[in-house]
């Protein structure tokens, strides 16, 4: 656990046309943009001024991982995809405005950020239909060629989106030919050809959206499913030769649905979120002492669901409250053979799972003009269980407290004071 207190002075230098501002609240039409021909909603939020995009924190549950990008005033329900790649799926044409929010703003959850950008999309915007293609050519000689089809469209109230693509990375800039030199006492030293075999990801990946009216509201859906691979390796031709090889195998699934309405003088926002996955890994050694091979296997999960529930008591006066509530699990098995004998591994078979339940109630305050202040506290509540060839169980209750101040003495200059306790989670792979 550890508390933060932080304070920060931004001044706003801005250049180009700039929409009327409201206080907190700087907006930017598209034609902001123009100059610079942007190609999707990420190389604008790329373009904004005073502002650095963040994607957020990986962690269980829903509440304290947002990053600081809302789409039409909601966050993203997604957590597989990074909030880069959702920007990078939004063309530009369908970006009518951006609004740079700092301190609080009616209706708008902050999601305990102090400063956050607001994507208003077109209603009518034209379909469109994106091709990228690209190729890879890795320092071994490997080519990886890649590319995305995507489409977007819309018939009446209903918005629809559909991606599907083959994803290419290399993460090492090592792979290639070389030699090692081995040097025993009272020999001539040796020299060994070497071939590094880069970690070159390969993989595929489909995602779907439809948003539609509903009770009054706006209903959205996505599915996003995710599969690809990487692998490594190193070998030697001294020393009756020598191969290392690893590779890793993934795929995730996950389904969102998100609803926004009013009832009556509150509005209301649902969420539902459910995410699958699987990991393989295998790490060999091949060598003239013998021979290894080790092996692991894992499965997650991670359900999840949300309401929140916002008053305007005045227009100076907001209140917040709603809960949430998540279950998590990982189940993993792992073994490793020795030239051709098992050897036993501690805790080789185990699952885990976490139940965790969380409420939170928030207010904002705008006392005088370019004054605001936002405080409020979440409840959290989690059990983490460890079955297989050890049981354990521990609970945990925390009480995260959180107050923001936000003062404009003067026009493009903000002062902020952020008090928070922040509290960390326990890592399942541990």
């Amino acid at each position: 656990m550890r508390t933060k207190i932080a304070a920060g002075l931004s001044f706003l230098l801005c250049t180009g046309s700039v929409m009327a501002q409201t206080p907190g609240i700087t907006a930017y039409p598209a034609g902001f943009f123009a100059d610079a021909r942007p190609t999707n909603a990420g190389d604008m939020v790329n373009r904004l001024p005073g502002f650095s995009l963040d994607s957020g924190q990986e962690a269980r549950g829903f509440a304290g991982t947002a990053g600081n990008v809302l789409i039409d005033g909601a966050r993203p329900t997604a957590k597989t995809d990074d909030l880069k790649s959702i920007l990078d799926r939004i063309p530009a044409a369908s970006v009518e405005r951006i609004d740079i929010i700092r301190g609080s703003a009616p209706g708008i959850d902050m999601q305990g950020q102090s400063v956050v950008a607001n994507i208003i999309l077109r209603k009518n915007a034209a379909d469109q239909l994106i091709l990228i293609a690209n190729n890879t050519l890795v320092e071994d000689g490997t080519w990886a060629p890649g590319g995305q089809l995507e489409y977007h469209g819309s018939a009446g109230d209903i918005r629809y989106e559909g991606t599907i693509g083959r994803t290419v990375s290399n993460s090492d800039d090592s792979p290639g030919l070389g030699y090692r030199r081995l040097s025993l006492p009272g020999d001539l030293p040796q020299f060994d050809v070497l071939h590094s075999r880069g970690i070159l990801q390969l993989g595929y990946n489909a995602h779907g959206a439809v948003t539609a009216p509903l009770w009054g509201g706006s209903w959205d859906n996505n599915l996003t499913l995710q599969s690809y691979d990487y692998s490594s390796g190193i070998s030697y031709t001294g020393g009756g030769g020598s191969r290392f090889d690893s590779i890793t195998r993934v795929h995730k699934a996950e389904f969102g649905s998100h609803w926004l309405g009013e009832l009556g003088a509150v509005k209301l926002e649902s969420l539902l979120l459910q995410r699958l996955g699987e990991e393989a890994d295998f790490n060999t050694s091949r060598q003239a002492s013998g021979s290894a091979i080790f092996a692991a296997r894992k499965h997650t999960g991670e359900s999840i669901g949300r309401i929140t529930a916002r008053y305007a008591v005045s227009p100076a006066l907001n209140l917040e409250a709603g809960g949430e509530g998540a279950y998590n699990f990982l189940g993993g098995r792992s073994s490793f053979d020795s030239g051709g004998t098992a050897i036993t591994l501690p805790n080789a078979n185990i699952s885990v799972n976490e139940k965790r339940a969380e409420g939170f109630v928030n207010a904002s305050w705008v006392p005088l003009p370019g004054l605001s202040l936002e405080g409020g506290a979440r409840l959290e509540y989690s059990q983490i269980s460890a079955t297989g060839d050890s049981s354990r169980s521990r609970d945990f209750l925390y009480l995260k407290p959180r107050l923001l101040l936000a003062w404009s003495p003067v026009d493009k200059t903000q002062i902020r004071l952020r008090a928070e306790r922040q509290v960390g989670q326990l890592n399942f792979s541990d």
